[in-house]
């Protein structure tokens, strides 16, 4: 592709991907992704109104887990249960499939012995998920670290201001990401107790003026 067209700029949405094109002998610049649910408008009528968790609450949203990072998520999800017995919700929004039938039914296995309730939501409109975010404690990201960037739903969550628990990181791995990290977090109890909630915060903008000025190369 890049020696039919040419381009007078290359743009990657990640450090890492930037890496592997520096090692090709050809030179880019990070454009970073905005998030993929825009704030929704409160009196919009929803197909499916969002449920309204009355504990804790986990948002699992995206294509369901499965393999070695299905394990990686139970063990996590378990570990939390057994340290804080409270009632809990984990709130899932997937399509249909068979792997998130096997992710529902596995948590329903691992965490029967605790209070957690499992809500599936099925598919949901952007308007009613913008508010399930706002309203929920913890979000799950799909992404390991270094590649948290190219995750459209995580950095949704992000803008929404709601709390981050990667799964797949451990402590000694670099992020390499410098929206909100504060709200970013390898451990689940620690994502639970993240200091004072920001306001809804779009990276459209800004990456809107960085793609300009990378066309303009200015």
């Amino acid at each position: 592709m890049l020696t039919a067209i040419k381009p007078d700029a290359v743009s990657v949405s990640i450090p890492f991907n930037q890496k592997r094109l520096k090692a090709l002998g050809v030179q880019s610049e990070v454009l970073p992704l905005f998030g993929n649910i825009m704030p929704g408008k409160q009196e919009a009528l929803f197909s499916a109104k969002p449920p309204k968790p009355s504990s804790p609450s986990i948002l699992y949203f995206g294509c369901a887990p499965r393999g070695a990072y299905l394990r990686q998520l139970l063990q996590g999800l378990s570990a939390y249960c057994r340290a804080a017995p409270d009632a809990l919700s984990i709130i899932v929004v997937s399509g249909q499939s068979l792997n998130k039938d096997i992710f529902i039914q596995a948590l329903q296995t691992e965490l029967a012995a605790h209070k957690v309730d499992i809500v599936d939501c099925d598919f949901m409109e952007s308007d009613a998920l913008s508010d399930l975010m706002r309203r929920c404690t913890v979000g799950v990201a799909r992404s390991a670290p270094y590649l948290l960037g190219k995750s459209g739903s995580a950095i949704a969550m992000l803008e929404h201001g709601l709390p981050v628990w990667l799964p797949k990181w451990r402590n000694n791995e670099p992020l390499d990401y410098d929206f909100r990290p504060h709200l970013i977090h390898p451990d689940l109890r620690a994502a639970f107790h993240p200091g004072p909630r920001p306001d809804y915060a779009s990276r459209l903008p800004e990456v809107a003026t960085e793609f300009i000025h990378q066309l303009s190369g200015k």
